[in-house]
């Protein structure tokens, strides 16, 4: 059997999953959220019910290995979610591709004023790689 991901290494399994998503890119290209708006609030409660658990019991697991140190699992969870779902939406926002950057930056430099570190050099890069391909 196999070892065990670590808690980072299970985030940068999400991302890879996120960022390879051709659902979503589908999606975007046909601005969903324009076309049926009440859409967004059934995404957001699948999001809070389903993936923010999910998230939550990685940094709580992280947290607990001393891989980083995560006092609010379930709110940081919601915090990068709801970040990456509503804030760099490029269909609800305008953004341009720098701006979506340094968004990334931010939360990554909030978390990492936390003492939670859980995007490397490459995770930042596959994500904000694929901001931009949602952008095209």
């Amino acid at each position: 059997m196999g070892e065990q991901l670590t808690a980072k290494e299970k985030i940068s399994q999400l991302i890879k999953q996120q960022t390879d998503n051709e659902v979503q890119q589908d999606l975007i290209n046909h601005k969903w959220l324009e076309k049926i708006p009440f859409a967004l609030v059934e995404e957001l409660r699948s999001l809070n019910n389903l993936i923010v658990p999910l998230v939550a019991e990685i940094l709580k697991e992280g947290s607990e290995n001393n891989e980083f140190t995560c006092e609010y699992p379930i709110q940081t969870a919601e915090l990068i979610l709801f970040y990456f779902d509503l804030l760099l939406d490029p269909v609800l926002f305008k953004r341009s591709h720098k701006e979506v950057c340094i968004r990334i930056d931010f939360l990554n430099n909030m978390l990492l004023s936390m003492d939670i570190q859980l995007f490397d050099t490459a995770d930042l890069k596959k994500i904000k790689s694929a901001y931009k391909q949602l952008m095209n």
